[in-house]
């Protein structure tokens, strides 16, 4: 009868054979000497690129703040120059403007100037008290003009005119009363708030035409 030839038992591996393989998987795992991980320029991109952004979030801030105004008075005429649409502001200060109405892109990106040129127009005609917001600054020689960028409703031209004529009503009933010409100012005050909205309601539309 022939004899089973048994299998021959595996040798266990011995300390140095496993030491050897597990540098082996080490410098498999482990990149190149020279060969600089990928993760590092990453992040050095992604540090440039948000430097940037935030550099150009910071531009467009500063040139909104440095050249806004805002300005609060009447329209007194709004017209057009060839394709360009412009107007004369009397602000409060006792100064008068002539602003510019235009299209802009950066740093407003303004698109509504023909819709703006008419809520200016309407403001004009009823003498409205408005404020406005103005980017920009006039540049006489290169034909430049401050730019409305928003016009909003402040006060109407009857409002205007009753708390002026009520301030110098005040102001003439203090006098008569300090100097003993009057005693019952109540019925006064009124006559001289309406006498001075008459006449000055007359003035701004002689004025107007």
């Amino acid at each position: 009868m022939k004899s089973k030839t048994e299998p021959t038992p595996l040798a266990e591996p011995t300390a140095a054979a496993v030491s050897s393989a597990g540098s082996n998987a080490k410098q498999t795992l482990d990149p190149a000497p020279g060969v600089k991980s990928k993760k590092k320029p990453a992040r050095r991109l992604l540090f440039k690129m948000t430097l940037i952004l935030v550099g150009c979030a910071g531009l467009f801030l500063t040139l909104r703040w440095i050249g806004t105004s805002h300005f609060k008075g009447t329209v007194l005429k709004v017209y057009e120059t060839g394709p360009e649409f412009r107007l004369e502001f009397a602000a409060d200060d006792g100064d008068t403007y002539v602003l510019g109405n235009q299209n802009l892109g950066f740093p407003y990106f303004k698109t509504d100037a023909q819709e703006l040129h008419a809520k200016l127009r309407r403001f004009s005609r009823q003498r409205d008290v408005v404020t406005i917001k103005v980017w920009g600054y006039r540049g006489a020689w290169l034909g430049f003009y401050p730019n409305v960028i928003e016009a909003e409703f402040a006060e109407s031209s009857e409002q205007r005119a009753r708390r002026k004529a009520e301030q110098m009503a005040d102001a003439v009933i203090t006098v008569l009363h300090n100097r003993g010409a009057l005693s019952d100012d109540a019925e006064v005050r009124e006559d001289i708030i309406k006498a001075i909205v008459q006449a000055d309601s007359g003035a701004t539309a002689k004025d107007g035409h």
